[in-house]
């Protein structure tokens, strides 16, 4: 009930704050043992309505902000005398649309979505192809558009956000076909997206930017021009763990700790058979084409991509090539409140109360027996201990009141990770004893030198602190032996990911203005600075 539920948010936080020891071994055993669901969890907290409100206030506005569905239908592209088909996305979860947001500065001619408006503007001749961070696992474009309308303003040119399927429910290499195919369907139909695409320059973090540098790899092998430049920010070139200076800098990271990191990567890379096996599953009879998929088809797609709150904006693709006045609109506001609110109430009751499930599903208080020989019952007779046995027989009392038992039960997977009897001395390192193949496609610092050779100019960007530091410098020394034109920028007191932070913090923000430095380097690609 409410009732127990306040009870138990007040009991713990007191109990917390009251006792620094046991909220060190909590934050540890968080921190080092919390699964991907928790992971995902945390980092959908930028998803809340209010911080999506949050960009529409502080960033400048933008003329477009849209969320396109591309239909997984057949699709080819012409080079020189050539006709090459693109693999339709089919990996664990079948032939679903790709979600992509398109955001621009100024409405511009032939854009999806603006006949009969005016004024128009002529269009540009650059396009900006985006993979948003969030460890394979969470966020989506909305959470980075604060930093994203910025961009957009300062480069003047159009910005198509890929909302790629997320792990574990979609893992390797679904988002890689999914990238692939949306980044081929914008390069063939960038006249929609108010761009020539003379000029077509990926851009991404964390993730995202991994995930980018593998689609140019996959281009170069099915000989699909890749994009003309790519910017890379913090970006794991290798999906395993390397004892190296920077990787072990995740085990203090307050953003990203070594159990959030290996968990994202497991999940990504390496799938346990249970989601296989559910993957696989939902996915053989889905057969039907685009024209076939129902309202409740997109609703349940949204289950496999984060969060979007703003879609009365969003449009379908599949109506608007043969009749734009038939725009087909889908409204997920409610269907995306209703999915928030499910994340934050699983992060707060798992993770945050002390609490319980029941066979069927409801939530109950739990009352976990002090040990004799924890802290509370030292016979110091210090104010400290008091209060903490005052409020341990507060929260029994207040949950005998409820109706909660304490028989003897299983603990839940969450109660196994938040239990401050835990055995924190096994070693962690155990949990991870799986092997990844050295798959370019997956990490690209295994990429060939004859592929490295043809990559565009790259522009790599990182933090003198930042877990992924070791894997930038490495990729962008490949880069350099083989002669691309490749510069690295490293920023000092800045975190991993601090480009969502862009709104709230004047360093980060200047970060961010970096990055369009080297970005509009790359759109100006007939006066690229000389390699250094």
């Amino acid at each position: 009930s409410l009732i127990s539920i306040a009870t138990n948010s007040v009991m713990s936080t007191t109990k917390y704050i009251s006792d620094p020891e046991q909220r060190a071994r909590r934050i540890v055993n968080i921190s080092q043992n919390a699964e991907v669901d928790f992971c995902k969890a945390f980092w959908f907290l930028s998803e809340m309505e209010l911080m999506n409100q949050l960009p529409s206030i502080v960033s400048p506005s933008v003329a477009v902000s849209k969320v396109i569905h591309i239909p997984p239908e057949p699709l080819n592209i012409i080079v020189g005398e050539e006709e090459i088909e693109i693999p339709v996305p089919s990996a664990h979860i079948g032939h679903k649309p790709i979600q992509v947001r398109l955001i621009s500065h100024k409405i511009r001619s032939g854009m999806i979505g603006t006949k009969n408006k005016t004024p128009l503007e002529p269009p540009a001749k650059g396009l900006i192809i985006h993979c948003h961070g969030g460890g394979f696992v969470a966020q989506s474009s909305r959470s980075h558009e604060g930093y994203l309308r910025d961009w957009a303003k300062d480069l003047d040119v159009p910005i198509l956000c890929i909302d790629y399927s997320l792990a574990p429910e979609a893992p390797y290499p679904r988002a890689l076909e999914e990238v692939l195919y949306a980044y081929c369907w914008a390069k063939k139909n960038a006249a929609l997206l108010g761009s020539t695409g003379d000029v077509i320059v990926g851009a991404g973090d964390s993730a995202g930017a991994n995930i980018l540098l593998c689609t140019t790899l996959k281009c170069l092998h099915l000989k699909i021009p890749p994009p003309n430049g790519l910017f890379v920010a913090y970006v794991p070139t290798g999906i395993h763990f390397l004892p190296s200076p920077a990787r072990l800098l995740c085990m203090m990271d307050p953003l990203l700790p070594f159990g959030f990191l290996m968990r994202c990567l497991k999940a990504y890379a390496f799938p346990d058979s249970k989601t296989k096996n559910k993957a696989t599953s939902s996915s053989n009879s889905d057969s039907e084409s685009f024209e076939e998929i129902s309202e409740s088809d997109l609703l349940e797609l949204q289950a496999h991509k984060s969060p979007i709150s703003d879609t009365s904006d969003t449009l379908t693709y599949g109506s608007l090539t043969s009749n734009v006045e038939e725009e087909k609109t889908v409204d997920l506001t409610v269907s995306d409140v209703e999915r928030q609110q499910k994340y934050m109430s699983e992060f707060l009751e798992k993770y945050v109360l002390d609490s319980d499930t029941e066979t069927d599903g409801t939530r109950v208080s739990v009352v976990k027996q002090e040990k004799s020989s924890s802290s509370i019952t030292n016979p110091d007779g210090s104010f400290h201990n008091r209060v903490s046995s005052v409020v341990s027989n507060l929260k029994s009392h207040f949950s005998k009141f409820l109706g909660a038992t304490d028989s003897a039960r299983s603990l839940t997977g969450a109660e196994k990770i938040l239990d401050l009897d835990v055995d924190t001395q096994s070693n962690i390192v155990d949990k991870f004893q799986f092997t990844i193949p050295k798959d370019p496609f997956l990490s690209p610092i295994f990429a060939s030198d004859e592929d490295l050779k043809r990559f565009p100019p790259v522009r790599v960007l990182s933090v003198h602190l930042d877990p992924c530091l070791d894997d930038c410098i490495m990729f962008a020394k490949r880069l350099k032996k083989v002669d691309n034109n490749v510069k690295l920028d490293i920023l000092h007191g800045l975190p991993h990911g601090f480009l969502n932070f862009s709104l709230l913090s004047k360093e980060a923000y200047e970060g961010s203005k970096v990055c369009v430095e080297r970005i509009k380097e790359l759109l100006n690609l007939n006066n690229l600075p000389p390699q250094q």
